[in-house]
């Protein structure tokens, strides 16, 4: 890859000296504004009178960073809820917010300009980033208007491709060597579904194309005696498969001072300083950055050997682009393509059944190549099988049971089992409260860890096989979509509202599983209010009593297990109150009311676990 000539170099290049000197000094928080902060004259001055002033003896760094550089701003600091608008408006201002215009060259600046406006995620994050804004497309995809923001986010991931021969984690510099997890097909996709004005798989077959060939690139150079090169690995049954890497072994300029310590820990226990930071980058290039995914020793963080793993979500994203050079090359008539893009496919496919399925774990593991062994790491990239239809009915059924036993937590699905501190580690999860904010989240990614969740959401609901079951799909189904439904009244999209409740309440009413009365119950009670507000908004009156009064029923039923919740709920507070102040007699008193509310519920509902009653508090 060769950069556009009239880029200026990375930071930590473009600087020297000065930029190691500001960031080991810590004049900033965040390591990352530096890189993005904007020279007030060009580089070569500054790196002059850097040199020429450091040595006075009243040399203050920090004044002399804060006059020759303009700061990035925080634009959510500037940002004020107005609570006397309705939902659907402040979604909308938000999306104005975060919108970036087409860019333009600024001498020095980190930032590669993009030709299309472009959504950020938002506060320390000021450029456009790949995988985020797949996410974002899900939400901006739903309202007619703004269509012409995903279009042009995607053109200018294909003007990247065309400029770069890939997609670059973002629009900056400092990222120009390595790339993030490849949704360009999912995005095209998307928009191909959305869209029917134009043959959009074909507009952007060039750039698919080279994604493809920049993700495989140097795999016909794989042999025996060198299996590995770039992102292609080839085992030895002649598979190949890919993995995240950075051809770089320089820290990255984004995070210099924090992976300065990690390395001396690295090199300390023998890692190669080269190792090391390979590693570390191939973690970024990930979007895991970081993760007990990754490491040897859940402890140490120093241990990561990413480049050694074969990532399961890597390569069905890769099995997804294949398939849709398939179709792509069928429609245009070129069957000789289309026919090698299947035949890729279906390798791939095989591959990820033989090299990603743990029979023993019964679960979709990453595979070690160094070692010809799965990794030991349970995580949620495990259900990116599901998502593509990789998986087998039965592999299907075990996952879900993993996820219901072992990733199911009172706050959501955990991303890991593994308690390390790690943002991509227990305990993230999509919290149930954040649920409220779904179509904030795709738009404008707040929090990154929902990202997945809506992926596990939907490899649930296309490959569980009991739904009517299915606790999980119950969270990430009924009442994850009756949210989703309220968000398509808020954009006035009612006609799809009224289709997704009326689906809904039919699956309600025929989910007669005693085992989950509860769910049941609570389920059919948020269809039916939603149900009836979907027809009042759409003006179909004669419908709205019907679903109304079914509503009033079904909460009639319910109120017994609402009070009994609210009850206990207020004498386990109350536990808490007189557990703080040593009063044991009142702790004791409360703690055995709360109890008898706790032991009705489990005999009347057949509840398994307190998690039941959770829902019903943070719903």
């Amino acid at each position: 890859m060769t950069p556009n000539k009239s880029l200026p170099p990375s930071p930590d290049l473009l600087y020297g000296q000065l930029y190691f000197d500001i960031q080991l000094a810590h004049v900033f928080s965040d390591t990352k504004t530096f890189v993005d902060s904007i020279p007030d004259i060009s580089p070569s001055e500054i790196v002059a009178l850097y040199e020429q002033e450091k040595i006075l003896p009243n040399f203050n760094l920090v004044a002399f960073v804060k006059k020759h550089f303009h700061l990035p701003s925080f634009p959510a600091s500037t940002y004020t809820s107005d609570p006397t608008i309705s939902p659907k408006d402040h979604i909308n201002k938000l999306w104005d917010f975060l919108c970036r215009p087409a860019d333009t060259l600024t001498e020095g600046s980190s930032r590669i300009p993009l030709p299309f406006p472009y959504i950020v995620p938002g506060g320390r994050f000021r450029e456009i980033f790949y995988w985020d804004s797949y996410f974002t497309m899900l939400g901006l995809i739903l309202v007619p208007e703004r269509m012409h923001i995903v279009r042009g986010m995607i053109d200018n991931f294909a003007y990247m491709i065309d400029q770069f021969g890939f997609i670059l984690t973002g629009n900056r510099t400092y990222y120009l060597s390595r790339s993030q997890p490849p949704f360009f097909a999912e995005m095209i996709q998307l928009l191909a579904d959305a869209d029917h004005t134009e043959n959009i798989k074909q507009r952007y077959l060039p750039q698919l194309i080279k994604e493809y060939e920049w993700w495989m690139m140097n795999s016909d150079q794989l042999t025996d005696e060198q299996p590995v090169k770039s992102h292609v690995v080839r085992l030895p049954d002649g598979t190949i498969l890919n993995r995240y890497w950075d051809p770089l072994t320089t820290p990255r300029p984004e995070s210099y001072p924090e992976e300065e310590g990690l390395r001396q820990k690295a090199q300390h226990n023998g890692i190669s300083t080269e190792k090391f930071y390979q590693h570390n980058r191939a973690v970024c290039e990930s979007g895991w950055d970081f993760s007990s995914r990754w490491l040897i020793d859940t402890k140490r963080v120093e241990t990561n050997h990413a480049t050694d793993i074969i990532p399961v979500d890597l390569n069905c994203l890769l099995y997804s682009l294949e398939n849709l050079l398939a179709s792509t090359y069928s429609q245009k008539g070129d069957w000789k393509s289309s026919k090698k893009f299947e035949e890729l496919a279906e390798n791939r496919k095989n591959a990820i059944q033989n090299f990603h399925w743990n029979n023993e774990t019964q679960f979709f593991m990453d595979y070690d190549w160094t070692r010809n062994r799965s990794t030991p790491a349970i995580t949620l990239a495990g259900v990116y099988p599901l998502f593509f239809k990789l998986a087998t009915p039965e592999q299907a059924a075990h996952v879900h049971e993993h996820l219901r036993k072992s990733f199911l937590q009172s706050g959501g699905l955990v991303t890991t089992l593994e308690r390390t501190g790690e943002q991509w580690d227990w305990p993230i999860s999509f919290k149930r409260d954040v649920g409220e904010m779904f179509g904030a989240n795709v738009i404008f990614e707040i929090k990154m860890e929902t990202d997945l969740n809506i992926i596990i959401y939907a490899c649930i609901v296309r490959m569980s096989i009991n739904p009517s079951e299915d606790e999980v799909l119950f969270d990430f189904g009924a009442i994850f979509q009756s949210i989703f439904g309220k968000f398509l009244l808020i954009i006035d999209s009612n006609k799809k509202a009224i289709d997704y409740f009326e689906e809904l309440y039919k699956n309600s009413l025929s989910n007669n599983n005693n085992n989950n009365r509860l769910l049941n119950e609570y389920e059919t009670y948020i269809i039916t209010g939603n149900l009836a507000d979907a027809y009042a908004q759409n003006g179909q009156y004669d419908l709205i009593l019907k679903y109304a009064f079914d509503c009033q029923q079904v909460l009639e039923k319910f109120t017994e297990t609402i009070n009994s919740v609210s009850l206990n709920e207020t004498h386990y507070t109350l536990v808490e109150i007189y557990q703080n102040q040593s009063n044991n007699n009142l702790t004791i008193e409360h703690y055995e009311k709360s109890l008898l509310f706790q032991n009705y519920l489990f005999e009347k509902y057949d509840l398994s676990s307190y998690y039941h009653l959770e829902i019903l508090n943070n719903k």
